[in-house]
Parts: structure tokens; sequence; C-alpha cells
């Protein structure tokens, strides 16, 4: 009887415990703490259904600007990458620097420069482009109507006198380290963008800095000269004169100087080597190729992050695939002389 009583009393414990410990599951916690809030106890909710059994609690809760560290309440700024700032002195902390005015700033325009990607603010953005560099500047304008940068002008070359000596000193790389370089006697001059435009052809008008040209020219002679019977005797002879020129213009900083001079000097090197390739886009790819090959020699090979994402079709193309042609081999002189072979016609 006794044993009975027991395990009536305990069916009866285990169905009031039950009940309660479910009322108690269901109760409202803190969302912090995890303490039940009592009945008839003040508590916080937040807009997004959370309990909080203290105003302590609900500021735990709250997100931490991602700059300062303060706690977040009310609005909030978002940044790009899901950080949270607690105002527009924080946010801007993140923005990226203006290469021109170094300050920051929350929009403006990526412009590709020999170093790599740079970034401008709307202002700086909209300013002149330096002829030279390509970037936008505080310029000064030139006597045809260029704009060139204060650093580009600090070592421009304004002169032949000043060329010779930098030109004789890539020719000399060129024929020591690189082994692309020629004999010819060449001719230069430095020009305005004018005259260089006037020389050009139609088809390489606006795109180079320089222009090479190679003029042959047949001189032909008679030699009349009577024999020992009284007969009348003509030899004719010809006598070919060929001129090598390159066009420079002038106030080219002394690394964009260099990489044109080579590129040109390329040119000279293909037209005594291969002169029945025609294709614009192996000649200028070519030219390129060995620009860069002397931008390196003289510690310049950022200048080549230019040609490597350079969209135009023949220029920026063309060294890609000579690039692609010279690096097949381990000796990529070998390979471009079997494609130059292999194109001239």
């Amino acid at each position: 009887m006794t044993k009975r009583i027991f395990l009536l009393l305990l069916v009866l414990f285990w169905g009031i415990l039950l009940p309660l410990r479910s009322l108690a599951e269901g109760a409202i916690k803190c969302a912090v703490c995890g303490k039940v809030v009592r009945s008839g106890a003040n508590y916080l909710k937040s807009d997004d259904g959370r309990f909080f059994c203290s105003k302590n609690c609900y500021e735990k809760s709250l997100p931490l600007c991602s700059v300062c560290g303060k706690r977040i309440s009310g609005a909030y700024l978002k940044g790009k990458d899901g950080q949270l700032f607690c105002s527009e002195k924080c946010i801007s902390t993140t923005w990226p620097e203006c290469s021109l005015c170094r300050r920051k700033a929350k929009s403006g325009a990526v412009i590709f420069s020999e170093g790599g990607e740079l970034f401008f603010c709307g202002h700086c953005a909209s300013k002149p482009r330096c002829f030279s560099c390509s970037m936008p500047a505080d310029c000064s304008t030139l006597d045809d109507g260029r704009m060139v940068c204060k650093t580009c002008l600090k070592d421009a070359v304004m002169s032949l006198k000043d060329a010779l000596p930098l030109i004789e000193e890539i020719r000399r790389i060129m024929k020591e380290k690189l082994f692309f370089a020629t004999e010819h006697d060449i001719s230069y001059s430095l020009l305005d963008s004018k005259k260089l435009d006037e020389l050009s052809p139609n088809e390489q008008r606006g795109l180079e800095m320089g222009l090479f040209q190679y003029i042959e020219e047949i001189e032909k002679t008679t030699l009349t000269k009577t024999n020992m019977f009284g007969k009348v005797q003509k030899t004719e002879s010809e006598k070919v004169d060929k001129n090598y020129k390159i066009y420079l213009i002038y106030a080219m900083s002394r690394r964009k100087f260099i990489e044109v001079t080579a590129h040109e000097l390329a040119h000279d090197w293909m037209q005594e080597y291969y002169p029945k390739i025609n294709d614009l886009k192996i000649k200028e790819g070519w030219a390129e190729y060995v620009a860069s090959k002397v931008n390196e020699e003289f510690g310049n090979k950022t200048m080549n992050l230019r040609m490597g994402k350079n969209p135009d079709p023949v220029y920026g193309e063309g060294y890609r695939m000579i690039k692609s042609v010279a690096e097949k081999s381990s000796n990529p002189m070998d390979s471009l002389h079997r494609f130059f072979r292999d194109n001239s016609k």
C-alpha cells in the first residue's frame, strides 16, 4: 500500500513539475546574459525582437564602429565590405587617398599608370593629362599645346644636345646586353608634336612619340669611253644610298625618352634583318617588346605594366603576342627569329 501511494505521489509530482519547467523554458530571456526576465520586471526590446534585462546588456549588444570602436546606437553607415561605422568621419578614414592632392575621397577615378593603378579624386581626375606620363596633373603648356606635368618636366629631354649622349647609351645597352642593335649611322631630330604628325604615316598618326624612317635612294650613273678601235662604250652603275632617321618629340621625361627611343631603334633593327614584314601588329609589338627590355636595363621595369594592360589592338596586342612567342623557348631570340622568318613575305 505504501509503495502504491509513493508511486502515485511521484506521478503527481512530475505532472506538476513538467508544466512548470516548460513554462520556464518559454519565459523571456536576456539576449546577452541569458537571465530570465521575471514577470513584472522592466526589460528592453530591440527592433529585431530581442529582449534585454538591463540597459547595460542592451548596450553590450550594440555593434562596434570599425574605426573608433564605440558602440553604435541608432543610425550607422555601412562600408563595401560590410563593416559598420558610427559617423562620416570614421568611414572617411577608409576611403582611398588621391594620388595627386593626397586627400581621401569617397569616389573618383582609377587610372592605370606605369606603376599600376592610381586613384584620383573627382576634382583631380578632371585635370589635364600630361602627354608624357598620361596622368592628370597641374600641367604646364608647351609651345605646341601639349600639357606636361611638373614631375616629368624636371628631367625632360629638351634639346638634341641633351638627347644624343642618352641615345648612345641606349644603343650601347641594346648591342652589348640585348643583341638587338645595328651599326647604322642614324640621324636624330627632336620635333614638336605638329611637325612629327606631318611626318608620320596616316595609320600611325597620334599613336607614338617617335618615328623611324628608312629612305633608300638609288643614284644611277653612266660612264662613256672610247676604246682603241674608236668604238664608244657605255657602262652603267648604281649607287644605293641608305638613310636612317629617327624623329623624337621633345620634352619627354627621361624615362619616357628611353622607352620611345628604344622603340624606334627596334624598328631600325627589323628594317635591317626582316624588311619584308609588313604586319603592323608584328612590327609595333616587336618595338614595344624591345622597349620593355631596355626599360628593365635602365631600372624602369614598372613602365612595362602599361604595355601589358594596353588595350590597343596593334600596340598592346602586338606586344603581348611577341612576348608570348619569346617565352616559348629558353632562348627568346631563337623563337622570335623563327617567328619573323615565317612572317616575312
